[in-house]
This record gives C-alpha cells, structure tokens and sequence, in this order.
C-alpha cells in the first residue's frame, strides 16, 4: 500500500534481554538462544516482555488505526488531526491525505479517487471558510484518511500482533503493516530470538 512506512526508532538492547533470561535459572551463561528457548520451548514468555520495540508507522488510514488500537499492550502517540487539518492542499495528490487501496473490481477505482478528490476539497473549504471548529471537521473525516504516529510494544504482544494481523484473515491494510514490521524486525537481533519466517500468509 503505497505511502505506508514503518521505522523502528528504538529496540530494547540484546542484554537486557538476556539479563532476564539468566534470572529464573540463575544461568550464567545465558544468550540469544537460551532466550529464544526459555520463551518459545519452555513458555515463559514473560522473559519477552523485557524487550520493547519503538515504530514510527506513517501514512495508515484511521481504519487501520482502530485495528491496531485493539492491541491494548501498546502505547500510542498518534498525530493530532486537530493541527494537521490546517495544512490540507486541494491541490495535492490525493494519495498524499488518503489510502488509495487496489480494488477487486477495477472500475470501481476511478468513482473513489473522485470521491477522495470531492473529500478533500469539502475539508479544504471547511479549513478555509472557519465556519466551523477544526474539532467539528473531524466528523467529515473518511475512514480511510492518513495519520502518523508512534507505537512501543513488548516483543510478546508483537508476536500476537504479528500472528493474528500477518494472516490471510486479517483485513488487507493492517496486514501489510505487519509486513512491513516484519521486514523491520529483520535488521534487529529480534530475528535471533523469534523465527520471523513462521509467519507467512
């Protein structure tokens, strides 16, 4: 989905992790390993919890952002619509404000770019004429307007997260940003820990 990007700003360090990995075994010797084997073989899945991973997600739609919100051992710092309702250009792109998703039927696909186009032109004018409180505007809102924002979560509720959203069930968009974490996770010491190629659709 174009215009959807995750980054991740900050991975709890490896030794931490296996800080608390060495505590219930008073294990001296304790590793990546014995971490992937305490919380994946032995279940102690805590251990994982020790571990937290900060996204910046930019450019999901707020549909997607409800998914995501249910997954309530997480924080969230999300974009103020308030504020950034004040900077919408018409004239912009319409995939700059909106997810412009492929869909099944095709022809459907230029009646929703005019409907995004009309949108954005509605919240422009209502922006400029101030005749009503940007507060106000945000019921105009479609559910497929963009918003940033920046997740933490433990790496136990991102396996859960991963599993249930990296799923053939899993509506499409949130879907690929699990995809998209996925490939983030691979650049971190995480991959040592969890089989990331598990998950597949």
């Amino acid at each position: 989905m174009k215009n959807i990007k995750v980054t991740i700003l900050h991975c709890t360090p490896e030794s931490v992790a296996i800080n608390a990995v060495a505590k219930p075994y008073k294990n001296e010797k304790s590793s990546l390993s014995l971490v992937k084997k305490v919380g994946f073989v032995y279940k102690h899945e805590s251990v994982l919890e020790h571990i937290t991973v900060n996204f910046d997600i930019s450019g999901i739609s707020r549909l997607c952002l409800q998914e995501l919100c249910r997954h309530r051992i997480a924080s969230y710092t999300v974009e103020s619509t308030r504020f950034t309702l004040q900077k919408i250009n018409p004239a912009d792109p319409i995939e700059k404000y909106f997810v412009i998703p492929e869909f099944s039927d095709a022809s459907v696909q230029p009646e929703y770019e005019a409907y995004c186009k009309s949108r954005l032109t509605q919240l422009s004018d209502y922006v400029l004429s101030k005749r009503i409180r940007n507060d106000e505007i945000k019921y105009f809102l479609p559910e497929n307007f963009r918003t940033n924002l920046t997740m933490s979560i433990n790496l136990r509720s991102l396996i859960n997260f991963i599993s249930l959203r990296y799923s053939k069930e899993a509506h499409f968009e949130i879907r690929h940003l699990a995809s998209l974490i996925i490939e983030e996770l691979r650049k971190t010491y995480i991959k040592e820990i969890v089989d990331l190629d598990t998950f597949t659709l």
